[in-house]
């Protein structure tokens, strides 16, 4: 098997500068990456319900709500898809940690589709 020999010829000091100026001018900031995402501000989510359950009776319905242990979840918001029903329930919790809330939600006979946000003091919602 023959060997061949590759000879790498040297650069001069003033290519070697002149690649490197290349590479650092040619870097952008993550900040002009990032510009369009970062015009409003963070994006704070409270945590969302881990579980929802709901019971039918006779033009009502029970929730039982399982809320995980994000201490700042004060209440919860539960819309319909039509927005036909907006419902706001305070979170009162029994115990530290994850809990279990239920309220009844008084509507007219018929098929619904609800989302659930979970909500903090100052507006910040969970993902739905």
């Amino acid at each position: 098997m023959m060997m061949m020999n590759f000879k790498i010829p040297k650069m001069k000091k003033w290519a070697w500068l002149i690649i490197f100026s290349a590479i650092v001018v040619g870097c952008e900031t993550n900040r002009e990456t990032f510009e369009d995402f970062v015009r409003e501000g963070e994006t704070i989510y409270v945590g969302a319900a881990d579980t929802v359950l709901v019971g039918s009776g006779f033009d009502k319905l029970r929730f039982w709500v399982a809320i995980n242990a994000d201490p700042k979840i004060k209440k919860g918001i539960i819309i319909s898809t039509d927005n036909s029903i907006n419902h706001e329930f305070d979170v009162e919790r029994k115990q530290n940690g994850s809990d279990t809330i239920t309220f009844d939600l008084e509507i007219p006979e018929g098929e619904y589709t609800f989302g659930l946000y979970m909500m903090d003091a100052a507006g910040n919602t969970s993902v739905r």
